[in-house]
């Protein structure tokens, strides 16, 4: 017998231990089960990271439009509150990266 013939729900002659690692963690994961996730990992539709994810569309647009204007018009936009502007989007989008390796898909 193989390990691919096992059953995929345990049964009482047949306990989830025998069953092959990829079988119960698609078991543990089925549509309608509610899966507990650790402390660090966050889920995708939660809602911290849904308003997160909007935070970050929102930013994307305004450099979609502050980049090209800064290189058109270099000396008019070269004030402290722009360099402010682009150092804090920079810094949140550092942190977007950090954060996406520990929000689930």
């Amino acid at each position: 017998m193989y390990a691919g013939s096992l059953a995929k729900t345990p049964t009482a002659d047949r306990p989830a231990t025998l069953q092959p690692a990829s079988e119960r963690e698609a078991a543990g994961r089925a549509v309608g089960q509610d899966t507990v996730l650790p402390r660090t990992i966050i889920g995708e539709d939660s809602s911290g990271r849904q308003l997160w994810d909007v935070l970050i569309a929102i930013l994307v647009l305004s450099t979609l439009v502050l980049v090209p204007m800064q290189l058109a018009w270099p000396a008019h936009l070269e004030t402290e509150g722009v360099r402010l502007f682009a150092l804090i989007n920079d810094v949140i989008f550092l942190f977007d990266i950090i954060l996406n390796f520990r929000t689930t898909y």
